[in-house]
């Protein structure tokens, strides 16, 4: 729904105490891309993410085994990604105005929770044909970890009449539109001639090779609605992607609205460089969730 985004952006305006200036210039971004003629929204894809959210669990915490419920920030993501769109004379449809998204957040927000339905929405339901995601981090053991939280709940009713997993062939196939999700082991660039639909990076401050991003971003080159998911938590590991992506992420989203090439919604949470860390109050800036009590 549209209110989902509104709403969003009139608490961002309210409580500028709350969050930081990448924050605050996504929703002006947001705001004003809405405004433009060639853009509309359509709230089909938003509505049935969120109902199909529900279908999976929480795996741990006080809401173990309860379905996943979209809070606040999650319905403005899935609302701006699903839902903003433009038309396609090439393709001659509507198209997802936004092709990647970098999602930096502190840990306890949920980010796992939130990005299994994402990946396997955009390998079920995206109607991109010939779906494909590649998984990749740092290494085999992290791109495995992400992959093994969605096979855990892919495996459970009613989530296994649509997926299945293949564990020979170490992939994941929807049994809709045989569409697959696999990982990739560490440094590796995938299959020579590789154009995965959807690519995810998940903890990108671990990872040191930018050229693993590079990669992923220039095999979907080809695909007519392309989707890179990264996802982060803060870190300090030096010349990480999460800094490369965040420095550039800034420069763009500095300006007075997105340029004609800029696909990317960078949401990106965190304390800003004036604030002082040991001061409780800004902490809400770096974990959003923390008006529910995580």
């Amino acid at each position: 729904m549209l209110t989902w985004i509104t709403t969003y952006i009139k608490y961002v305006e309210n409580r500028p105490q709350d969050f930081n200036n990448d924050v605050k210039n996504n929703v002006r971004q947001i705001k004003e891309l809405l405004s433009r003629p060639n853009i509309v929204y359509k709230e089909a894809d938003p509505i049935a993410f969120e109902e199909y959210a529900r279908l999976f669990k929480h795996r741990e915490g006080e809401l173990a085994g309860q379905p996943l419920i979209l809070n606040m920030e999650q319905r403005y993501i899935a609302a701006c990604l699903l839902g903003i769109k433009y038309y396609s004379k090439q393709y001659k449809c509507y198209l997802r105005y936004f092709t990647e998204i970098d999602l930096f957040v502190a840990r306890k927000w949920g980010k796992d929770h939130f990005a299994v339905p994402l990946i396997t929405w955009f390998v079920g339901f995206d109607r991109e044909p010939s779906a494909w995601c590649q998984i990749l981090a740092e290494n085999e053991k992290q791109a495995k970890r992400t992959y093994e939280i969605i096979t855990k709940t892919i495996n459970q009713p009613p989530l296994n009449k649509v997926f299945v997993e293949r564990k020979t062939q170490k992939y994941v196939e929807c049994k809709i539109n045989d569409g697959k999700i696999e990982y990739l082991s560490g440094r590796g660039k995938g299959a020579d001639g590789s154009n995965p639909s959807v690519g995810v990076l998940n903890e990108a401050h671990e990872v040191t090779k930018m050229s693993q991003y590079t990669n992923i971003k220039t095999g979907m080159g080809a695909r007519r609605q392309p989707m890179m998911i990264v996802i982060s938590s803060a870190g300090v590991t030096p010349e990480s992607v999460y800094e490369s992506l965040l420095e550039r992420n800034r420069l763009f989203l500095q300006k007075k609205k997105l340029g004609k090439n800029d696909h990317i919604f960078a949401l990106m949470y965190g304390i800003d460089e004036t604030d002082d860390p040991t001061d409780e109050r800004c902490w809400i800036k770096a974990n959003p969730a923390m008006y529910e009590g995580r």
